[in-house]
């Protein structure tokens, strides 16, 4: 390793992490194979990045994060999920 990258690792160190990212990992991982069981309903309610983006600055101007925001995948929107699921894919059980 060069002195500039023996640097660049000896400030990284320094930085302090607030979040368990084992955890975070985790969480993610969850989401992610929820919507992959669920990419067909999805497709239909997909959010638009650029929409986002633009209503985001027009309403807040500025754009909004998501550190508050809890997954769907824990139980926050489950059940409404569940029942649009079950209304428009009758036949499709909603958990694989």
């Amino acid at each position: 390793m060069g002195k500039e990258q023996e640097r660049e690792w000896a400030e990284a160190q320094k930085i302090a992490v607030s979040v368990d990212l084992v955890a975070a990992a985790q969480n993610q991982l969850k989401f992610l194979a929820s919507v992959d069981r669920n990419r067909y309903f999805l497709a239909n309610y997909v959010l638009s990045q650029v929409r986002y983006k633009s209503d985001c600055e027009k309403l807040f101007g500025k754009i909004l994060g998501n550190h508050n925001i809890i997954s769907s995948v824990q139980g926050t929107s489950r059940s409404k999920t569940e029942e649009i699921w079950n209304t428009m894919y009758p036949e499709e059980p909603y958990e694989a």
